[in-house]
């Protein structure tokens, strides 16, 4: 479709929604004195439905700027929440009546004396209780675009963020507040300065998350926190370091927890090492509410016994994917993505937690140069690509490299399994015996060594994951682990991401890995 018929396609698209939208309100809202169970759900409705108006409103103002892998997938998004609210039309009309009928609610209760108020009650309530569902799973899936957004440099994006549109609702409010955080052209040095800590001694009773780079602490005013630190590349320029810490942890600070994957940044304290060559940074997050005793997904795996409900497996493996969008959303590559760098905490709703991903100590802002220097520790290695393996990588680091280091923990996931064993006594890991690759470890070939590792862990998913996890899930891996192979037909051409802003990578990564994720995945 041309551009300018898409855009008077989305706009047609856009004007519908709003249309269904306000006149499924407009029939359940008569009804909201009847019942006080229905009067909540109603509220309920209302709630999605401002909200996600401000949010179409917005997108149709900025439409030219979205570039034409985004309009592609709003367009198509759009259209799925207009079948919606189509659908919740007519679940209201076959309750209510039509307009045409001269139907009200009061109306029917007393025309249809017949029809106890209490049932008819109960088949509004059903019907509002899917339409929430829809429109929540709807949310869902739109969310990650919406957030995409945050990585358009463009003026227009910022004139439409208002103040009156980001007082409504927090979604508009948290884009516009990274956007804020990621424009680097801002004066406000002092301001972006104060996410820094000066007293180091303020963290208490320190204690080692196991299998992890992270640590436990109590803080005075936030009680338990996790301090994650980064050790400055000894090449590195310190001013610049600095200041991609203080930016990246300025972001980290406006993140919404429970839907990033990413915890609250509440500062960072800055150190030098005694040889005055490196700098070390420690990140200090807050844990969210009703969250508790993290565990690494490292030594989740290792632990003998039953996996966890394959319902919790894929709930994890999902928010762990859409933190590794947000990661990039947020103009960062992580280059450290392994279950090590996740960690899992308690919940009251979940057996298995609620997942972050952490173990910043290698990240980059995606348009800073990579200094290509590596290390060749095998059980790092089996988590990057192979042109990202050794001492010498031979590609410069991009957001495909983060989304193979995904695959690899998804696999694991899925078979739930550590690819990582500790004998007892022993400080180092071997590989377990379904990985199987003690003999390649000892090839003295780079290359030859990370492209067979890399080829064992696509056969591995390819065949046992479908019967383990199902079909879909088994997709979603694949796609990830041949991200990078020339024959992917999601990811292979390089050349199809060469946006200035990182948008289509982003667009694609949304739709063969984050929404394959909302629908069920076990068949």
């Amino acid at each position: 479709m041309e551009p300018v018929s898409l855009g008077l396609a989305v706009f047609s698209v856009a004007d519908l929604c709003i249309k269904y939208g306000r006149l499924l309100l407009s029939k359940y809202r008569d009804y909201k004195n009847a019942d006080r169970d229905v009067a909540e759900l109603i509220l309920s409705i209302e709630h999605h439905w401002l909200k996600l108006e401000v949010q179409i409103d917005l997108l149709r103002s900025i439409w030219g700027e979205l570039g034409p892998s985004m309009q592609i997938h709003q367009n198509s998004v759009l259209r799925l929440l207009q079948c919606k609210l189509q659908e919740a039309t007519v679940l209201a009309d076959s309750a209510i009546g039509q307009p045409d009928m001269e139907n009200s609610i009061k109306q029917v209760l007393k025309k249809k004396v017949h029809i106890r108020k209490g049932a008819f009650a109960l088949t509004i309530k059903e019907n509002l209780v899917k339409t929430i569902y829809d429109l929540e799973k709807w949310h869902t899936r739109f969310d990650p675009s919406w957030y995409l957004i945050i990585r358009i440099s463009s003026k227009n994006v910022d004139h439409h963020l208002t103040d009156q549109r980001a007082s409504q609702y927090d979604t508009v409010s948290t884009m516009r507040s990274l956007r804020q955080e990621l424009d680097t052209n801002t004066d406000d040095v002092e301001k972006k300065n104060a996410i820094f800590i000066s007293e180091a001694n303020f963290l208490v009773d320190r204690r080692p998350v196991p299998h992890s780079s992270s640590e436990c602490c109590r803080a005075p005013k936030l009680g338990e926190v996790i301090v994650d630190t980064i050790i400055g590349h000894p090449q590195a320029n310190k001013v610049t370091t600095t200041k991609d810490v203080r930016n990246l942890a300025r972001v980290l600070s406006k993140v919404k927890p429970l839907t990033f994957g990413l915890l609250e940044c509440f500062g960072v304290i800055k150190e030098q090492t005694a040889s005055e060559n490196v700098l070390r940074f420690e990140f200090v997050f807050a844990i969210p509410p009703n969250l508790k005793a993290p565990r690494s997904l490292r030594s989740l795996l290792l632990t003998v016994g039953q996996p966890f409900l394959l319902d919790e497996r894929i709930g994890l493996a999902k928010q762990l994917a859409r933190s590794v969008l947000y990661v990039h959303t947020a103009q960062f590559v992580h280059k450290n993505i392994r279950p090590e760098t996740v960690l899992v905490f308690e919940n009251q709703d979940s057996i298995l937690g609620t997942p972050f991903l952490v173990g910043f100590e290698q990240f980059r802002p995606a348009d800073r140069t990579t200094y290509r220097n590596g290390d060749s520790r095998w059980d790092k290695d089996i988590y990057r690509h192979p042109s990202r393996q050794g001492l010498r990588p031979e590609d410069d680091y991009i957001m495909q490299h983060d989304i193979y280091s995904l695959g690899v923990c998804l696999l694991e996931i899925g078979l739930w399994d550590s690819f990582l064993v500790w004998t007892t006594g022993a400080e180092k890991p071997t590989s377990n015996s379904q990985l199987n690759i003690g003999e390649l470890l000892k090839l003295k070939d780079q290359r030859k060594k990370a492209f067979a590792i890399k080829k064992i862990l696509v056969d591995i998913a390819r065949d046992r994951l479908p019967s383990r996890m199902g079909k879909r899930y088994t997709s979603i891996v694949m796609s990830c682990l041949t991200c990078l192979d020339k024959d992917n037909d999601g990811f292979g051409d390089e050349d199809d991401f060469l946006d200035e802003d990182g948008i289509a990578v982003g667009v694609r990564y949304i739709e063969k890995v984050c929404h394959p994720f909302q629908s069920q995945v076990n068949h």
